[in-house]
């Protein structure tokens, strides 16, 4: 099921608290709500941005939103994720066409290549963790839900910490 959603095995990992501290300190003041395209309302972003105050929009392609085609009708300060690498060129070019300020967290090899050159000239910020992490695989997350976790859409991803769209 992980192949047909995902171009590639890598694409379902899931971030640890570890990269949150770099992320919260960073943010903008005046960000107070943010879209997190990727997540979902268990995520380590969707928690984190939530306990720091900011309100937190969700959504995930198993629930029907495909960040690279839906437009959200709500409005937002900022987006926020940690997209699929196999087609993370897309994702940036899909922030920079919606205009808003964004924040994906991404392998430094992110910052090479000619397309990524073209979209970042328009002017982009970069923070580099000094600490790397490592994210979680499929199956290390599957094991924190004593070994359920399906991705057939019926997946109970836990209560939401804020506003979830389903």
């Amino acid at each position: 099921m992980l192949n047909k959603l995902h171009a590639s095995t890598f694409d379902e990992l899931y971030t640890p608290q570890d990269a949150m501290p770099a992320l919260v300190n960073n943010l903008p003041s005046w960000v107070e709500k943010v879209w997190c395209p990727c997540d979902t309302g268990s995520s380590e972003i969707f928690k984190t941005l939530d306990v720091a105050g900011k309100e937190v929009v969700a959504t995930h392609i198993l629930g029907g939103y495909d960040f690279l085609k839906y437009t959200p009708e709500f409005k937002y300060d900022m987006i926020i994720t940690n997209p699929p690498y196999s087609n993370k060129d897309d994702f940036i070019a899909r922030c920079v066409e919606l205009g808003k300020p964004w924040a994906l967290l991404l392998p430094l090899d992110s910052l090479c290549g000619k397309r990524r050159y073209e979209l970042y000239k328009s002017g982009v910020g970069v923070i580099t963790l000094a600490k790397p992490f490592r994210h979680k695989t499929l199956e290390e997350r599957a094991a924190e839900f004593d070994g359920k976790l399906m991705l057939d859409g019926e997946y109970d991803w836990g209560e939401p910490v804020g506003r979830e769209v389903w």
